[in-house]
């Protein structure tokens, strides 16, 4: 009896992430707004940035987005669009960007419009934005992470770098901070 060789693959190790990889919203598909969650890259370590392999099951975007009103700020994320957990959160989602529209909210704006801003997230979604408003800008409406399955009825697992086929546990540790849930919409340029 002859012995067979048994051929391993090995997975390939994930590419770096180039600016033009990334594309707007309208170009994927992605509707505005939307509830998302999503890893966001700076944007002068782009480059020299790998690629997140993610696991099969959800479908994910690299996404240009601008955002910061006549500010036009570029951010580059990759993004899960979510689904409203209910018609309520929907018409909230919509009626809340539409709020907020042409608001010219950028980092570093005065603490009046942050605090407004927290205040009707509470009141529309009654979700907080305490440990995420840092990225707060028109077109970006963060909201803390823990408020997740309270707005979506997609699946995801408790431990969202479970959605990662990390390369090894430097990769998934070296991330920090990596995970964010925000609003996506359309920024007043």
């Amino acid at each position: 009896m002859s012995a067979r060789k048994v051929s391993r693959v090995k997975p390939t190790a994930p590419k770096t992430l180039r600016f033009e990889d990334f594309r707007v919203a309208t170009s994927l598909g992605i509707r505005l707004p939307t509830l998302a969650l999503y890893v966001e890259l700076e944007s002068r370590q782009l480059e020299d940035t790998l690629d997140y392999r993610f696991k099969p099951g959800r479908v994910w975007h690299k996404l240009a987005h601008t955002t910061g009103g006549h500010a036009c700020n570029e951010r580059y994320l990759i993004v899960t669009p979510l689904s409203p957990k209910s018609p309520d959160i929907e018409r909230e989602i919509n009626l809340f960007a539409a709020n907020w529209f042409d608001s010219q909210i950028q980092r570093g704006s005065p603490l009046d419009g942050v605090l407004d801003y927290r205040t009707n997230l509470k009141a529309c979604l009654s979700a907080d934005c305490n440990n995420s408003y840092e990225s707060l800008e028109e077109g970006l409406w963060p909201i803390d992470i823990q408020f997740l399955s309270q707005l979506t009825s997609d699946n995801l697992p408790s431990d969202l770098d479970e959605l990662v086929e990390w390369e090894n546990g430097y990769h998934r540790a070296a991330g920090g901070r990596r995970w964010a849930l925000a609003l996506l919409a359309k920024n007043s340029d």
